[in-house]
């Protein structure tokens, strides 16, 4: 049963949708009464948690943490507060360009863009270690939880089972959380800054393979998987992910948080070290050397580590297209031209490539 119906007033703001609705609460957008332009957004607890002081104690905990955390990369709080027959509720910023997890099926089966990924990963890993800072674990970082503002920023959402560590290290919670990115020893029932770490790897490892590490039926089938099975490397699903990328990503997917990075900035670190060894210059000259030896196959891994840098890079599709011919894969050699046409309407070059391509159809 919902909490309340479509048109409620809550607050300055009237109920106009339902967002979503998760284990403990139903998130709505809420217009202001007054001012008409302002859009938000308002989580409001179950009503079958009203009865229970504990979680009525814990819904009010995420406003207070979420009122600690200001950071360009967290979803901001607005106001907090007791509706009429006890319903507490929180405002917050509204994100209208849906979430990660939106992303990722609007991509399914392919992976997003690396620059795509690491920009997104760079702000959630930002808004992690601020919040690490604050002796304070997510504990439930997943997809669903990454929205984005009308800037495209990423803003990390959901601190509804966040923990406040007691000590340096680690601390002993409840088993909770989403099992597709809980690190092994959240199922033990033990937590630490790296278990966010751990998730944030999940997700990398997702964004840039079009699918998640480990996948089973169950939540102890998916704490097996988690503790004792070894991920497949990524590069056997994305061919053209730079291999220091994939290494990263391993390290801070191991099983011993001891193996892990120190923290999630060393991490990030990791992830962006590949894009420090070669510039897009340089990866389309080594492409182009390889095509005019005749590895066509590897020149087009070249292009494609110049296009992860700069996905709007018109040599490099240009260069795709001459590749993609070279080996009879002709549509891809057309829309690998047609990209660069569209990038850079004057490109002489790729407009060749593409009557050759029309004219060996007739």
């Amino acid at each position: 049963m919902k909490i309340i119906i479509l048109g409620r007033q809550i607050g300055n703001y009237r109920i106009i949708e339902e967002i979503a609705a998760g284990s403990f609460g139903r998130v709505y957008k809420g217009l202001h009464i007054y001012l008409k332009n302002r859009i938000v957004a308002i989580k409001l607890l179950h009503r079958a948690y009203l009865g229970s002081q504990k979680e009525r104690e814990n819904f009010l905990q995420e406003a207070q943490l979420l009122e600690m955390l200001k950071h360009p990369n967290i979803l901001p709080i607005l106001d907090v507060g007791i509706e009429d027959g006890g319903i507490p509720y929180f405002v917050i910023e509204y994100a209208p360009d849906g979430s990660l997890r939106d992303h990722l099926q609007a991509a399914h089966p392919h992976p997003l863009q690396l620059d795509v990924t690491l920009n997104i990963l760079t702000q959630i890993g930002q808004a992690l270690s601020y919040a690490h800072q604050q002796n304070i674990i997510h504990r439930d970082l997943k997809p669903e939880n990454i929205l984005f503002n009308t800037r495209g920023d990423a803003l990390l959402a959901d601190f509804g089972i966040a923990v406040i560590l007691s000590t340096p290290r680690t601390t002993v919670v409840d088993i909770i959380g989403s099992p597709l990115y809980m690190a092994p020893e959240q199922f033990d029932g033990m937590l630490s800054k790296r278990s966010d770490q751990y998730a944030l790897a999940v997700i990398a490892y997702e964004m840039l393979t079009g699918r998640n590490p480990f996948v089973g039926p169950n939540a102890a089938i998916m704490a097996l998987k988690h503790q004792t099975e070894e991920p497949i490397a990524p590069t056997q699903f994305n061919p053209y992910l730079p291999v220091p990328v994939e290494r990263a990503i391993l390290k801070a997917l191991s099983k011993d948080r001891a193996n892990r990075y120190p923290d999630v900035q060393a991490f990030l670190t990791a992830l962006h070290m590949f894009s420090s060894q070669k510039t897009k210059e340089q990866w389309l000259d080594e492409g182009n050397t390889l095509h005019n030896s005749g590895h066509y196959e590897e020149a087009l891994v070249a292009y494609e580590r110049a296009l992860q840098l700069d996905a709007h890079y018109a040599d490099a599709y240009d260069a795709r297209g001459d590749a993609c011919s070279s080996l009879n894969r002709y549509q891809e050699a057309f829309d690998a031209f047609n990209r660069a046409i569209q990038l850079n309407p004057t490109y002489a070059h790729a407009y060749e490539g593409k009557g050759h391509i029309l004219y060996n159809r007739q």
